[in-house]
């Protein structure tokens, strides 16, 4: 029999189809025994968790406990980084039906198996019907990997080695001890190459020493267990999606991952070039979790002393697999929180480096952190480039994060909480220069924890039925796109999937904006009755895909058409519409919750098409190229094309000069709320240093740029609806030079700190942009 394990919701949106529990009823569906209800687990009565940040659950919800506290067990919650949408907070809740009574949850950030061993174990009681584990990943150096072939925080080259010390110098009397012990116990590591880090990790796993301490922490887990009592040990997931593609998005240099701008020689330091995440890359990173994966599996099968039951693996990687949730999926072409939703690990944010979006996280107490964390670990290789002078992508939020602290104070002075100093030596804590939603990268998401959440809790009722003589099931992951996805239809007759590098949310968004089935239920009841001709205007609607600020230069379209059909020249648009449309929108890009277009054949001859325009965010590509391309999507009626060879769309200022952002806005307001024919193509406003302008022109072919076959609206004022054809008060004018002035994208480069008057700015230099687009510099405003 096949237990269908349903993972209820839209690719990340767990918590709003089960809002804050396990549904048992949408875990598993089986046949029961009248008298035997294997999925009541009311004999597990208190659970046990230890283990490291993928099971604290860093980033996951609300963080727990508090850094001002008399609590030892408040403080500890904090420092540890636990959280209240970790798995081992979810299944304790499921279990104990929203209550927390008899939980001992020790799982700390940062753990090493001997420090989860020495410093976890003994504050968990004894009799536990059931003990979560989860550890080896720090013991492998997830942190040094994550900074040598992901993020590059700090990462010297061999050259610096030499030169490491002359660098704690630069402290001067300010160097905190705790620092100096993490920097020598960690010096030999900081040169190393990505290649060097994954081969010494490697060689770790391989270890005698990794397995002995993997076997040792079940055997000592075991002792707190009860006699009938159950260890489950978590694994860890392929972060990125396997199917890689060719040059795909992640494997552009312009698409780095690495925090440098670009390479830099700072005060006499050597960096290493910033890391590209190639397929060959990729494939490693996955090769070394599956590898650790196995070597726990091994491990635990030699522990399981003729009863399987006694240690379980939980291998939830292939779940990640199934509900597509990993980076750099095919077809996806950004890793940004935009995609949160859609992604069971946390991205780095560089727009939202606090963390505080799509899930809020505590922000209004102090950032400290505990010595001998991850977010420790991260936070000293931050502050050896600050003193380095390395520059980052994120350098503006980290450098207000750093105000912040030193205004706090470096230190907390262990005589404010002198009560507590014999309980807890780790009082005395380093202020954190990173913003909070740095340490989270790479974890489990909200989405990554529910989905472990149920395995386990799955796992637990497949050993209910063992213990009963009952045979168990064979898993069977089904993924529900969406709790209010409706009728499931067959693939349409003709249907042809598009592969486009944009999609738009099929079943839920998460900003108000229309997601796609929702469109086209309005479309086919809006257009129900209407009759398609052919040789005569297509019956087309279209809906805003996201917003930001102004609308998002991403648009949605539904379409009806007799198409080249020569045999029907005239038809009616019927029931079938929603039946072909919603058909299409399931069949099409099965495993994701995005749809990238597709057309198909409904009845009466009608061609039923979701045609998606392009889209428009950070580095794919920049905006200033992209926007050459790609003119935004209301292109339909209207279309920002070079009135000239020379510029398409223009801001610029002076080289080396300065802008004011009173200047920048009362621009924009001018030029796009001018009374020009078409715009005003030829129209230039110039207010202090800020010059901007476009060339704006109506056109007569479709987006590909070739001649539409039905007649084309770009003829008749009286089609453009959504757009002033003379460019008054656009949102378009709006969003493209808001973006192009306000909007750092990934090619620009931080330059000069500098003030104008009361305000501070950091001059922004422009890199890689295309001769279209003939910007001299750009400001990026401090706010």
């Amino acid at each position: 029999m096949h237990s269908l394990l349903t993972v209820q919701a839209l690719f990340g949106s767990i918590v709003a189809c089960v809002p804050f529990s396990l549904d048992p009823n949408s875990l598993s569906l089986f046949s029961r025994d009248e008298d035997f209800n294997e999925e009541d687990l009311s004999f597990i009565q208190n659970i046990g968790a230890i283990g490291d940040s993928y099971s604290a659950g860093i980033g996951a919800g609300n963080r727990l406990g508090s850094p001002v506290t008399f609590s030892p067990a408040e403080f500890g919650s904090w420092k540890c980084s636990r959280y209240d949408n970790s798995y081992p907070y979810l299944i304790n809740q499921y279990l104990r039906d929203g209550e927390l009574k008899d939980f001992d949850f020790h799982s700390c950030s940062g753990a090493k198996i001997p420090e989860i061993i020495d410093e976890q174990l003994d504050y968990v009681r004894g009799d536990r019907d059931v003990m979560l584990l989860s550890g080896g990943g720090n013991d492998v150096e997830f942190g040094d990997i994550l900074n040598k072939c992901i993020f590059q925080w700090f990462a010297p080259t061999k050259l610096a080695g030499d030169s490491l010390e002359e660098l704690l110098l630069a402290f001067g009397e300010e160097v905190d001890p705790e620092f100096l012990v993490w920097f020598h116990e960690n010096k030999n590591k900081l040169t190393r190459s990505c290649d060097k880090q994954l081969e010494e990790s490697t060689k770790i796993i391989d270890s005698k020493e990794f397995t002995n301490n993997i076997g040792k922490l079940i055997d000592k887990a075991k002792e707190k267990l009860k006699v009938d009592g159950v260890i489950y040990y978590t694994g860890y997931a392929k972060f990125f999606d396997p199917d890689i593609a060719e040059n795909d998005f992640c494997s552009r240099p312009e698409n780095t991952w690495s925090l440098f701008l670009s390479k830099h020689v700072a005060s006499g330091w050597i960096f290493e070039e910033p890391i590209v995440q190639t397929k060959e890359n990729r494939k490693k990173l996955n090769d070394l979790v599956d590898r650790v994966n196995i070597k726990i599996e091994n491990v635990i099968r030699e522990k399981a002393e003729g009863d399987k039951d006694r240690v379980r693996f939980v291998n939830y990687d292939s779940m990640f697999a199934t509900v597509g949730a990993r980076f750099c999926q095919r077809g996806v072409d950004r890793h940004e929180d935009n995609r949160m939703e859609d992604l069971a690990f946390y991205p780095l944010n560089l727009h939202d480096p606090f963390g505080t979006a799509p899930f809020k996280r505590s922000g209004s107490t102090p950032g400290y952190v505990g010595n001998g964390t991850e977010e420790a670990h991260i936070n000293n290789l931050a502050q050896l480039a600050d003193k380095a002078g390395i520059e980052y992508k994120s350098w503006v939020p980290m450098q207000k994060a750093k105000a912040k602290a030193l205004a706090a104070g470096d230190v907390i002075k262990s005589e404010s909480l002198a009560d507590l100093d014999n309980m807890n030596p780790d009082l005395t804590k380093r202020m954190s220069i990173l913003p909070d939603g740095i340490g989270r990268t790479f974890h489990p998401t909200i989405l990554g924890h529910h989905i472990i959440a149920r395995l386990v809790v799955w796992e637990m009722i497949q050993r209910n039925k063992r213990r009963h003589g009952m045979k168990p099931d064979e898993l069977e992951v089904v993924f529900e796109h969406s709790c209010t996805l409706g009728p499931q239809f067959p693939a349409p007759s003709g249907l042809q999937c598009r592969n486009k590098k944009w999609g738009a949310p099929k079943y839920k968004t998460t900003d108000g904006s229309t997601p796609v089935l929702a469109a086209i239920r309005e479309f086919c009841s809006k257009r129900k009755g209407q009759t398609v001709e052919q040789g005569k205007e297509r019956i087309y609607d279209r809906w805003d895909v996201s917003g930001w600020h102004v609308t998002k230069r991403q648009s949605l379209w539904l379409s009806a058409t007799t198409g080249h059909f020569q045999e029907c020249k005239k038809a009616t648009i019927e029931d079938s519409c929603e039946e072909t449309l919603a058909g299409g929108l399931q069949a099409c890009n099965k495993d994701t919750s995005w749809t990238q277009g597709m057309n198909a054949q409904g009845k009466n001859c009608i061609e039923y098409a979701i045609e998606i325009s392009p889209s428009v965010h950070e580095g794919d590509p920049p905006w200033n190229e992209h926007v050459a391309s790609f003119p935004p999507p209301e292109t339909v009626m209207s279309s920002l094309l070079p009135y000239t060879g020379k510029r398409q769309v223009d801001c610029s200022v002076p080289q080396g000069q300065s802008w004011d952002v009173k200047d920048a806005e009362a621009a924009i307001e001018q030029y796009c709320s001018n009374n020009e024919p078409y715009g005003g193509y030829d129209m230039t406003v110039v207010k202090g240093n800020v010059t901007i302008s476009a060339s704006v022109k109506f056109n007569t072919t479709d987006l590909t740029g070739q001649p539409s076959y039905w007649p084309t609206p770009y003829k008749d004022e009286g089609y453009c609806q959504g757009f002033d054809w003379k460019h008054k008060n656009s949102d378009d004018c709006k969003y493209a030079f808001r973006k192009m002035l306000f909007e750092r994208a990934t090619s620009l480069q931080p330059a000069i700190i500098g003030n104008i008057g009361k305000k501070k700015f950091v001059r922004l230099k422009a890199g890689g942009l295309s001769a279209t687009s003939q910007f001299t510099g750009l400001m990026q405003r401090v706010k």
